[in-house]
């Protein structure tokens, strides 16, 4: 496989930012836990600081619900994309899986449910796993909480995509540019 259709392909963009979301996570966490407490100075106000309860119960309602958004999101779109393909021609499926934007809405989900569940893992309270002391990283606990408010924004933007997607006036559109593109 070239590195051309590996990028192409409908996973190579939501494996890119878990991947992100990852290191984003371990990098938040390493810092919070050698640097201590993140200074940043007037922001500081905005920071998220709840206990390592309140932190371990924010994250796992983050990673299930982003995950139970995307399961729910695309497979109504599947079933959208089905029915409107039996219409339009099953070209439309391709479209969809090609486009960017529907590869970035994954994307953010996975990002945001990978981010979240490594971050809920340094969580710690006191006494627990040999550790004298508890660890809440709050930076990182409040970034995953700007995640899942970015999650709720690619949403919006996911439906008004998909619905814009399958009108007859889109694909009209898109079918032209692809017969110029060729001739």
């Amino acid at each position: 496989m070239t590195w051309q259709r590996i990028r192409e392909s409908f996973w190579f963009v939501p494996a890119a930012l878990c991947v992100l979301g990852g290191l984003l996570a371990e990098g938040l966490v390493i810092v919070e836990e050698e640097v201590g407490r993140l200074s940043l100075g007037p922001l500081n106000a905005l920071v998220y600081r709840v206990g390592p309860s309140g932190s371990r119960d924010l994250l796992g309602a983050i990673a299930g619900s982003v995950l139970t958004v995307a399961a729910t999101s695309f497979s109504i779109t599947i079933a959208v994309l089905t029915l409107a393909s039996s219409t339009y021609g099953p070209r439309l499926v391709r479209n969809f899986m090609a486009d960017r934007g529907n590869q970035l809405v994954l994307g953010v989900y996975v990002a945001t449910f990978v981010y979240s569940l490594l971050v809920l893992r340094s969580v710690r309270s006191e006494g627990e796993l040999l550790e004298e002391k508890a660890f809440v990283p709050h930076f990182a606990v409040t970034v995953a909480l700007l995640l899942a408010l970015l999650s709720i924004g690619v949403l919006v933007y996911f439906i008004h995509h998909v619905s814009d997607s399958v009108q007859v006036w889109t694909l009209a559109q898109r079918t032209s540019a692809d017969l110029l593109e060729v001739v």
